[in-house]
């Protein structure tokens, strides 16, 4: 998550704990946005999402807060929204997305998945986003064009062990994916004001055995185990590819890579970008390094590259 972004979530979150008000949360996915990107283009695609970014502003008006936390993703922060009032407010968000968009001379009918979910006592801001990310996640299972609402959390008596379950799980799930190989780096494109593009930022990815795992989750086992340093040694090395690539093809258009804070303070990082940069044959300004304050949390890219 941005900084930008992650302060004005626990902003929020913090506000409503205090008043001990509701606070709802939104995610949006937009579905098959990639053919979009993949027919008509970065310039094309952009235009569409400033479009649909108009249309949910327009439901949500002053009640909200909205973020944009992929190419093709939102989360919709809603304080003191209870469930009839935002599963009203997820339908009209359906029907407004769903009105037609002229496109390259077609017309398009774009479709959204939401994830609906609130803040509970336990809660902290990762937390609850993540729980409208699988929300969300759940909704595309349906079919998308439609919201899920996840509201309640395990029992008491047995979240704590069924947390723990699920980092160990997921841990064993990261360990087999760089074993396998089964990693993949997603590409979103940085837009300078006049619409050319600045850079490609690297997003990671992570499937194994047709699981995809929530880049929310990711990161925060990932951070609690130490792994995050080994992903993102192999972030480094694939992005350094891609961007070796890119100059083959006659462009110079830089890489942006999300660098840890336990990536970072390790003694091989280093070493680790100088082989990067030497075995890919490219310049120091090729790659651009970005310290977020957790690795890899922006999830699906309007490109997608996998390397590897």
């Amino acid at each position: 998550m941005r900084s930008a972004a992650s302060r004005v979530v626990a902003r929020l979150f913090a506000e409503t704990e205090q008043a001990n008000a509701a606070l709802c949360a939104l995610w949006l996915d937009l579905d098959r946005f990639r053919q979009v990107n993949d027919s008509f283009g970065y310039a094309e695609a952009d235009a569409v999402i400033a479009c649909i970014a108009g249309r949910i502003r327009s439901v949500l008006r002053e009640r909200g807060t909205l973020l944009r936390m992929g190419s093709d993703e939102f989360a919709a922060l809603l304080p003191a929204v209870e469930t009839p009032e935002a599963e009203r407010i997820a339908g009209r968000l359906l029907a407004v997305i769903d009105q037609p968009i002229s496109l390259g001379g077609f017309l398009f009918r774009p479709s959204v998945s939401i994830g609906i979910t609130w803040r509970h006592a336990a809660d902290d801001p990762l937390r609850l986003l993540e729980r409208a990310d699988r929300a969300m996640g759940e909704a595309k299972r349906q079919g998308g064009n439609r919201f899920v609402v996840i509201a309640a959390e395990p029992p008491p008596a047995t979240s704590g062990s069924w947390a723990a379950r699920q980092d160990l799980e997921i841990e064993s799930v990261l360990h087999a994916a760089l074993a396998t190989g089964d990693l993949e780096l997603h590409y979103q494109p940085i837009i300078r004001p006049d619409g050319s593009v600045e850079a490609v930022e690297a997003l990671m990815r992570c499937a194994v055995g047709g699981r995809q795992l929530s880049p929310l989750q990711l990161v925060a086992v990932a951070e609690k185990t130490g792994l995050i340093v080994r992903l993102g040694e192999w972030s480094l090395l694939q992005g350094a590819r891609c961007a070796a690539r890119l100059r083959e093809q006659g462009s110079r258009t830089k890489v942006a890579i999300n660098v840890s804070r336990l990536q970072l303070g390790s003694p091989n990082f280093l070493s680790v970008l100088h082989a990067a940069l030497i075995c890919s044959r490219l310049p120091t300004d090729a790659i651009e390094l970005e310290l977020t304050e957790s690795l890899f949390i922006l999830k699906t890219a309007v490109a997608s590259v996998q390397t590897g």
